[in-house]
């Protein structure tokens, strides 16, 4: 799925979008890499030979589901073959969901009013939940639902201080907005069912606005002992 062209976008706009986030992040001192997935698992990353990370590499020899996220709390590792993320659009939804959403879910304090935050919320990041019973699946739903309502908030404010065109903010909070919704869909079903599918296969265009969380409260990133489950998905 051609998410630039379905949007309207542009790729020069993309790739300054992705460096106002990156400075975005390191402003709050966040680290953000591009990295090859197999590199980390070479230099072994990972610090814990955790189930998660024996489940995570059974999942990657489906050659179609690709790992293209990491996170220890502090840095952020993204996958750096494009054709292995899904497009300029998939990384930077993955920049969003993982920086400007869970890292400010793992590093708030309880003063932030989140539901999820600091090591309760790094205790869901760093847990596979395939198979869970469905108590534990509805957690993860609201989870990952708050981190997009969180990055929702942080987009808009970069986008707001952006001297980008008005039609590509709107187009670009569009498509993420759909993204957000679509992957939350994706991820529950796959914890649910463990089938693989393509993220594209039911795509949620048009999807309703998700609302923002303004993330007015400080962040303290914090360098975690593990790897958060890697972020997968399918996108072909």
């Amino acid at each position: 799925m051609d998410l630039i062209s379905e949007y309207q976008l542009e790729r020069i706009e993309i790739e300054r979008l992705e460096q106002m986030i990156r400075l975005f992040l390191s402003k709050r001192g966040v680290r953000t890499t591009l990295i090859s997935m197999e590199k980390i698992i070479e230099t072994k990353l990972y610090e814990q030979d955790s189930e998660a990370y024996h489940v995570d590499r059974a999942v990657q020899n489906d050659d179609a589901h690709h790992e293209t996220c990491l996170s220890d709390g502090l840095d952020i590792w993204m996958h750096d073959e494009i054709e292995h993320v899904g497009g300029e659009c998939s990384r930077l939804y993955d920049l969003l969901h993982v920086g400007c959403g869970h890292l400010f879910q793992w590093a708030a304090s309880i003063d932030s009013g989140l539901a999820f935050y600091g090591d309760q919320a790094w205790k869901m990041a760093s847990t596979l939940y395939l198979k869970a019973p469905e108590a534990d699946i509805q957690r993860v739903w609201a989870y990952e639902r708050e981190a997009a309502q969180i990055a929702v908030g942080n987009l808009k404010h970069i986008l707001d201080s952006s001297s980008q065109s008005q039609s590509f903010r709107e187009n670009v909070a569009r498509m993420f907005n759909d993204y957000a919704t679509t992957d939350l869909e994706y991820i529950t079903a796959y914890y649910r069912t463990g089938k693989v599918t393509s993220i594209f296969e039911n795509w949620c265009k048009n999807s309703p606005t998700i609302p923002p969380i303004i993330t007015n409260f400080p962040i303290k990133p914090v360098r975690r002992s593990n790897r958060c489950v890697a972020l997968l998905s399918r996108r072909d």
